[in-house]
């Protein structure tokens, strides 16, 4: 389904600094990820994929306390701006297979509808963050031996699981934020 037609449900984060390192708890015994849950999503009211819903109420999403106690996007589009996550050249973006993670990113950063063209999504996701943005599924493509999901990938380049969570999409960022430079 078009990301025009659809809300937000979740949003997952990994930062790191320069050398890929994950940052600690205050008492340095466990790393920070973030996972964002969106009240824009209702199960009653909006379109979606029943298997994508069945799955994520597996992986433990509560859709109806989201709707009243999940963080409102255009709220978090703006805290996004205000702590210098958008427009800032000085962040480098991976992803894995986020061209759909960034249209969403787009959507409540705009409060509009994505552009019609591919030119013209690429030029605004470049507008928005920058052109330090990597895509790990698309890199691929021209690496001999490398393909499939990001586990095969992880297994292939050699690089360990730092954090053991459940399925949901956060496991795909600490993939790559602790790959580092491979």
């Amino acid at each position: 389904m078009n990301v025009d037609l659809l809300n937000i449900i979740q949003l997952d984060f990994t930062l790191t600094d320069s050398e890929g390192n994950l940052p600690l708890s205050n008492d340095g015994k466990h790393y920070i990820i973030w996972q964002f849950n969106f009240r824009d999503f209702n199960i009653l009211r909006d379109s979606y994929a029943p298997d994508s819903i069945n799955w994520l109420k597996n992986q433990g999403i509560n859709f109806e306390r989201n709707c009243f106690e999940g963080i409102d996007s255009a709220y978090f589009s703006e805290l996004m701006m205000h702590y210098k996550l958008i427009c800032n050249n000085k962040i480098t973006w991976i992803t894995f297979q986020g061209a759909y993670d960034f249209g969403y990113l787009i959507k409540i950063l705009t409060r509009c509808l994505l552009p019609n063209l591919l030119s013209e999504f690429l030029s605004l996701k470049e507008k928005l963050f920058g052109s330090n943005v990597y895509d790990v599924k698309y890199l691929t493509r021209f690496c001999s031996g490398l393909y499939g999901g990001l586990r095969r990938i992880a297994v292939t380049l050699q690089i360990k699981r730092e954090i053991e969570l459940s399925q949901q999409a956060v496991n795909y960022e600490l993939y790559e934020s602790i790959s580092k430079s491979k």
